[in-house]
């Protein structure tokens, strides 16, 4: 894991950080919590609170499992399964520790950054549900920042694997 301690240990504190504000504001929601939102950022749809922090917290785990799945699961598959430019060089025996490293890596933060996203989002709306705003504060913010960590994401993954080594 040697590299990958960071990034995995920011995955698992983003995680920690999501969980614990479901729990913590669980009780605090009203029982009909706002749960929807119309593209204005206004409410506009109700569910149980229990459903949604429910929703909510399935939706943490399946993001930092199918991150965590994505950034170990490639050292344990064969070469043909895995899809990347030029890999008979990036997956050579020589390099196929250090790549397989840094796809970890990237997922890893990728996942951490996901999660961030899930959070801000959802403590927008529990602003709204708390009475504290009546919109999403700024969700073209939240996703146009996760926008560009998603192109720059790209861009890494690009110029690092696809031109020809």
């Amino acid at each position: 894991m040697g590299r990958n301690k960071l990034p995995f240990a920011v995955l698992l504190a983003a995680l920690a950080l999501c969980l614990g504000q479901a729990a913590f504001y669980f009780r605090r929601l009203p029982y009909l919590a706002v749960s929807h939102f119309n593209a204005q950022g206004l409410p506009n749809g109700y569910m149980d609170r229990g459903f949604l922090v429910g929703l909510y917290v399935a939706a943490e785990l399946l993001v930092a499992g199918a991150f965590l799945l994505g950034a170990f699961l490639p050292s344990r598959l064969p070469d043909r399964w895995v899809n990347l430019p030029h890999k008979e060089h990036w997956l050579a025996p020589e390099r196929r520790g250090e790549t397989l490293d840094w796809f970890a890596r990237s997922f890893l933060w990728f996942g951490a950054a996901t999660l961030m996203l899930l959070f801000d989002v959802f403590g927008q709306m529990l602003s709204v549900n708390l009475g504290a705003a009546s919109e999403l504060s700024h969700p073209e913010a939240s996703v146009g920042a996760y926008f560009a960590f998603s192109a720059l994401w790209t861009a890494a993954l690009w110029r690092r694997f696809g031109a020809r080594p």
